[in-house]
């Protein structure tokens, strides 16, 4: 089974979009991120979030008609997110405050992940919540198992 992130279809949607045909697409592309998560309140960072996610939301993948179309969304716990973030040194490089940086991203990801959440419930889609202790695999394992997907052997 073929797995594409919404990350790479973003990518994709945007290589062959503009900012100007698809602003909301083109939302924070080529942006410093450094400057945009500490110069911006968690809100507006969500409201930017949903606008560049408009698309992949979970109230519309549930309309598009695909049998080999499948959908997951995962939360990653806060946690996972801080150390991972604070592990990667080239995320906060020349930040003028990094700890800003980190904790906003943290906000915008948890709000983000419980409004996400609420939505795929509302439209019957799975949503897999992590512990932060699993292996990829397990992941993996996961989200098969919660979009009723059972692997070839």
């Amino acid at each position: 089974m073929p797995v594409v992130s919404t990350d790479a279809l973003g990518e994709a949607a945007r290589a062959v979009t503009t900012r100007v045909s698809h602003p909301d697409l083109h939302l924070g592309h080529r942006v410093d991120h450094r400057t945009y998560y500490t110069s911006n309140v968690p809100e507006r960072l969500l409201a930017d979030a949903l606008r560049a996610h408009h698309a992949l939301l979970p109230h519309l993948v549930r309309t598009i008609a695909s049998p080999h179309l499948r959908a997951v969304w995962i939360e990653a716990p806060q946690t996972t997110i801080r150390s991972r973030l604070e592990a990667d040194s080239h995320f906060v490089r020349g930040a003028a405050d990094p700890a800003l940086l980190i904790e906003r991203f943290v906000r915008r990801s948890a709000r983000m992940s419980d409004w996400l959440g609420e939505q795929a419930a509302a439209c019957g889609l799975p949503y897999v919540m992590l512990s932060g202790s699993e292996s990829p695999p397990e992941v993996a394992a996961r989200c098969l198992e919660a979009m009723g997907v059972t692997p070839a052997q």
